[in-house]
């Protein structure tokens, strides 16, 4: 059996409705669906989860107490699945009808411990914008890509159970939970890859493209690469200063809205609009030095994915 474990805070009902479906619809039908409402005065999406459990008896429905965080909550969930195999879900995103099926035949087949697969970016209305189609898929290039950032989406993930029992879960890493799980799985000895195939649709709001927090993301993603290319885990210490120092506005607010034009570049190219997309690269390339960084990542992770291992 798949558990597919979610974390659900504040999403429209019509857009956490959208995400059950997609699982419950399934070719792979022998799963259980974990949400767990990390927002206990949501009443809108308790009511609505309420009935999507009484629909269907492989939906599993908790609240939380109090508002705990993702790591936390995928923990939780992750103590009351039952699965052999654990799945990621986000509540906005929505996965392919055949993603589970195609993701364990090729786990089995590649004898992989863990499975991600390809991306296509909507907006908030379910509309493409672009497309993900270069990522590592075996685990060479999976341990050599994990010097410049996260290979394998986290929403796309497919795991054996040992894994994560292994690892105890999540540890507290606040917005690089991911990437620091696959840094510390591939360390132990797991191998890791990706299905070369679209997946999942990703849904990118507006604010998620915008909010401030994505440079100090930045600067978690920095610590935990530089502790992977010397060989081990980053030490929670590390993150934790991060955490208590502070971070600087400007750099903070630059870095987003360097985020914002390049999101607006690929849109420009995914849909053959060119016009304003060389104006638009200039400013990009005076907006944010942190930010460039993190493109040149990226681009040294693409070309990690077209080599042959």
């Amino acid at each position: 059996m798949i558990s597919v474990i979610m974390g659900a805070y504040r999403e429209k009902p019509e857009i956490l409705s959208e995400a059950v479906e997609s699982i419950l619809s399934q070719t792979f039908k022998n799963l259980e669906l974990i949400v767990i409402l990390d927002d206990p005065e949501n009443t809108h999406l308790q009511k609505y989860l309420e009935e999507a459990e009484k629909k269907d008896r492989r939906v599993r429905f908790f609240i939380n107490e109090k508002n705990m965080g993702l790591s936390k909550t995928l923990n939780r969930a992750l103590s009351l699945s039952q699965g052999d195999y654990i799945a990621r879900m986000d509540a906005d995103d929505i996965s392919l009808p055949e993603r589970l099926q195609k993701q364990l035949e090729w786990l089995q087949l590649h004898d992989l411990d863990l499975v991600g697969g390809e991306l296509q970016m909507i907006d908030e209305s379910g509309n493409p914008i672009y497309s993900i189609q270069t990522i590592p898929s075996d685990p060479e290039q999976v341990k050599k890509a994990l010097k410049y950032g996260t290979p394998i989406p986290h929403p796309t993930w497919l795991v054996k159970r040992e894994v994560y029992d292994t690892l105890s879960g999540y540890r507290a890493v606040p917005q690089t939970e991911d990437y620091d799980f696959l840094i510390r799985a591939v360390l132990k000895g797991y191998r890791c890859g990706s299905v070369p195939q679209r997946v999942l649709k990703y849904r990118m709001t507006k604010d998620s493209v915008s909010r401030t927090g994505l440079y100090t993301q930045y600067l978690y993603m920095k610590a935990l690469s530089a502790a992977y290319s010397k060989g081990y885990p980053v030490d929670i210490k590390d993150i934790q200063m991060i955490m208590t120092s502070g971070v600087d506005p400007k750099k903070s607010r630059k870095y987003a809205e360097a985020n914002a034009l390049l999101n607006l570049m690929l849109s420009q190219i995914e849909n053959h609009e060119y016009k304003g997309f060389v104006p638009n690269g200039f400013r990009l390339l005076f907006t944010s030095r942190p930010f460039l960084d993190k493109i040149k990542r990226f681009a040294l992770m693409n070309c990690i994915a077209k080599r042959k291992s």
